[in-house]
């Protein structure tokens, strides 16, 4: 997934991201500027609710490299319960009115290449980690574990042969996989990159993520606590 360069939604008509800058500024008054040029909105119109939880988790890092920066959010309005107790949320129904509030909107967008929060954080040179999280001993885990198989294009899901593995790997480890579980059930999280992981990790629950090809280097930086898993 690729953070694209486009600094604007579909709500501006200019073609490149120099024209929408321009077209923004020249028609906004100084003093109007004045009061939103710290208000950096990012937006992010995808299905992959994982990314929606990295954006949230990661704000604070954000903002203390950036000092005086608000950096604010905007998805999509049937994922606004996952940012639900953050300030400076906006629902995509509201962009259209909101966009003159802000001095910078920059989408990101999905892709098949990389991934577009770990991109975004990158490009920003922004450093980030560890996110809080306990080393837990096999013996705090409750002899349970949560295990999470589905994901969203580009993150593949398990098959059901890869279900069976990573069941036969949480066993050997003492723990009974209960899958697609209430995270607030278990100690232990496993899956491949998905909202419950990310969910588990903030709680500081132990978690591991089945890899598929994308989210490793995010996952490590966030959780180095956490453990990668090749089925």
């Amino acid at each position: 997934m690729s953070s694209s360069p486009n600094c604007e939604t579909n709500f501006c008509k200019a073609t490149t991201p120099c024209e929408r800058s321009l077209e923004s500024v020249m028609m906004m008054p100084l003093p109007e500027y004045a009061k939103i040029k710290d208000n950096y909105l990012v937006c992010y119109f995808g299905h992959n609710k994982e990314n929606i939880l990295q954006l949230k988790i990661l704000r604070p890092f954000m903002e203390k490299h950036f000092p005086g920066v608000k950096v604010y959010f905007c998805c999509n309005d049937q994922y606004m319960y996952l940012p639900k107790d953050e300030e400076r949320v906006l629902p995509k129904s509201e962009l259209k009115d909101q966009r003159k509030n802000f001095a910078y909107v920059r989408e990101l967008l999905n892709s098949a290449i990389s991934h577009i929060v770990e991109d975004f954080m990158e490009e920003s040179e922004i450093p980030y980690g560890p996110i809080c999280q306990n080393d837990l001993h096999i013996d705090s885990l409750n002899g349970s574990c949560g295990l999470f198989p589905h994901g969203n294009y580009p993150i593949k899901s398990l098959s059901g042969e890869e279900i069976e593995k990573a069941a036969v790997l949480i066993r050997k480890r003492g723990c009974e996989p209960k899958i697609n579980c209430n995270i607030e059930e278990v100690n232990w999280v496993v899956g491949v990159e998905n909202e419950q992981v990310y969910k588990a990790g903030a709680l500081g629950k132990k978690v591991s993520l089945i890899s598929n090809g994308f989210g490793e280097n995010i996952f490590k930086k966030m959780f180095p606590a956490g453990e990668i898993i090749k089925l």
